[in-house]
């Protein structure tokens, strides 16, 4: 079964509870790919007429000329029963390459042997834009930082 979605939301939990250096990262999609590839085992059918194996994944097959993540930072927190923020530093790199997530012409997402193709060609974005919260879950101020050109520095 394949899916084609216009758009893409999707969230990668941040545990608010981990230690910093566990949810500080320098690989960037990659890692985050992980999120997006889980295997179903068994009670998975739709519609129900019989249940299998199968692997969920997340690819793109065109990517825009600009790209924009939204890392929400709020959780349940079930000792206040409220909402909650988590102020776990998130490491950006530089550059950002998708090709873990690209799967470009769907000719090609399979190779003859049955294994996922990899793209030989990087296919970076580069880190032009943070904006940053700094508040509580209910208030707060953004602040943005950008670079003053695309050849420049922050």
């Amino acid at each position: 079964l394949r899916t084609i979605q216009d758009r893409i939301d999707f969230l990668i939990h941040i545990d608010p509870d981990a230690d910093e250096e566990d949810n500080a990262s320098e690989e960037g999609i990659e890692e985050a790919s992980e999120f997006l590839n889980i295997n179903l085992d068994g009670n998975n059918a739709v519609p129900k007429p019989r249940k299998t194996d199968a692997k969920k994944r997340l690819m793109v097959t065109r990517l825009p000329p600009v790209l924009f993540f939204h890392v929400k930072r709020l959780y349940f927190n079930p000792a206040t029963s409220d909402m909650a923020k988590t102020n776990q530093h998130i490491n950006f790199t530089e550059y950002l390459d998708m090709r873990c997530v690209y799967a470009g012409d769907q000719s090609s997402l399979e190779e003859s042997d049955g294994k996922e193709s990899v793209n030989a060609q990087p296919i970076p974005y580069r880190l032009v834009s943070v904006i940053e919260h700094r508040g509580s879950a209910f208030s707060g101020h953004y602040f943005t930082m950008r670079r003053a050109s695309i050849s420049s520095s922050w």
